[in-house]
């Protein structure tokens, strides 16, 4: 996951320059053999490697994958496409724990990954026929500098989130790491400045309205995965599941997500990208309330019906932000903004699983149920921010007469 996280922008600003399909098609081909490595390990260090050789056929192949997606249609089309997109998204992880069960019940964990390999060779296959090239007017050099640069903030950001906790923040690596972070980014804000074409362009977030849809969406993606995070905890630690009931105790959210993925583009469509936002977040909110009153999760039903409406608010919020992002966005650089709501939400959601799941341990512990209350009681408070950044957005666009979908009223503009 650091890998694909280093490497997503990189990839992304790549993918514009030249050609998504290109880009992506290199991706699966790098990730097959990773998985193929990965198959055949002969020790755990060998396997770690053969992951980081997966990780980087993922930072190439999902941010191109998104704009090959949203290249294909027009504006006005495009919640439905990534209504699904977001339902593959939730339901392959969902599909992989249930399959990873039989795999190591019956079989060897070696075919965790050799399952895949043929899926990932029919995808490729399939590319050649499927997917057009779309030639790009971007000319010049790639930004190694800016990459290189953002790739040193963000390996330094994960690891003072993930391992601060253990190793304390007097820790001399937690330290270097923070100054690293406190340092790049100044840094690579003067690189990116003056790049020809810069990994993320700065004028991006010029744009209010798309700034905060980003926003908006890392907190509500933030809180969602850290309550996915401790919840089969609480069930283990509190409630005495079983590591496998407590999965399957959780799995009824991305489930959710995923199956109601196809309708929710047309919901989008049809009532407007800025309401539904707004929508998914309030539904999110409100399962992490009931999450809150912590002490009802030992009646399951209701921490079910929770999951359900979680899962679908984080599948409108999701599919409604990134109709508006790219929607926004110069048809040039559909990989880069790609590119941006990834690693956006990687970094959100590294920082919501590290900081909710520190908390349980402060408060009391993963035995103790007022512990998870007082994680579930800090979500609560991000997502009433989160609701308030998504109905900010709502104003910007309205403020500019924009469409449902969050495209500015040209005609208007021009008059």
């Amino acid at each position: 996951m650091v890998i694909s996280a280093l490497l997503t922008p990189a990839f992304a600003r790549a993918a514009d320059m030249y050609g998504r399909m290109r880009v992506w098609i290199a991706g699966v081909a790098v990730l097959i053999v990773g998985m193929a490595l990965s198959a055949v390990s002969p020790s755990l260090w060998f396997l770690i490697v053969a992951r980081l050789v997966s990780g980087v056929g993922v930072a190439a192949s999902m941010p191109s994958g998104l704009a090959l997606l949203t290249a294909t249609y027009p504006p006005a089309e495009r919640s439905k496409p990534i209504g699904l997109w977001t339902s593959v998204i939730a339901i392959s992880p969902a599909a992989g724990v249930a399959m990873g069960g039989i795999f190591l019940g019956f079989l060897s964990w070696r075919w965790l990954f050799i399952a895949q390999i043929p899926l990932a060779a029919v995808a490729l296959a399939l590319a050649f026929f499927v997917f057009v090239e779309e030639r790009t007017s971007q000319r010049g050099r790639f930004d190694f500098v800016g990459a290189s640069v953002a790739g040193v903030v963000i390996f330094a950001f994960l690891f003072v989130v993930n391992r601060v906790s253990t190793m304390g923040l007097a820790s001399p690596t937690i330290i270097a790491c923070i100054a690293a972070v406190l340092a790049g980014i100044p840094v690579f804000l003067r690189v990116e400045a003056r790049a020809e074409n810069p990994v993320i362009p700065l004028g991006t977030f010029s744009d209010r309205a798309m700034t905060l849809s980003i926003v908006g969406r890392a907190l509500m993606s933030a809180i969602y995965m850290g309550s996915f995070m401790i919840l089969p905890l609480f069930f283990m630690n509190v409630l005495g599941y079983s590591a496998l009931l407590a999965s399957f105790a959780v799995l009824i959210r991305p489930l959710a997500m995923g199956f109601t993925g196809p309708f929710i583009g047309t919901i989008v469509n049809r009532f407007g990208a800025t309401r539904m936002a707004l929508a998914g977040g309030i539904s999110i909110t409100l399962a992490v309330g009931v999450f809150s009153t912590v002490g009802l999760s030992a009646f399951y039903p209701v921490v079910a019906a929770a999951l359900v409406v979680q899962g679908l608010g984080l599948g409108l919020t999701s599919s409604a932000t990134t109709t508006i992002a790219t929607n926004r966005t110069d048809p040039e650089e559909l990989g880069t903004i790609s590119g941006v709501l990834s690693i956006s939400n990687s970094l959100a959601n590294s920082v919501g699983m590290a900081v909710m799941l520190s908390i349980v341990g402060i408060a009391g512990g993963m035995d103790d149920i007022g512990a998870y209350r007082i994680s579930f009681l800090f979500g609560l408070g991000v997502c009433l921010l989160g609701i308030v950044t998504l109905a900010a957005m709502g104003r910007r666009l309205k403020g500019e007469n924009a469409s449902w979908d969050g495209i500015p009223d040209l005609s208007l503009a021009q008059a």
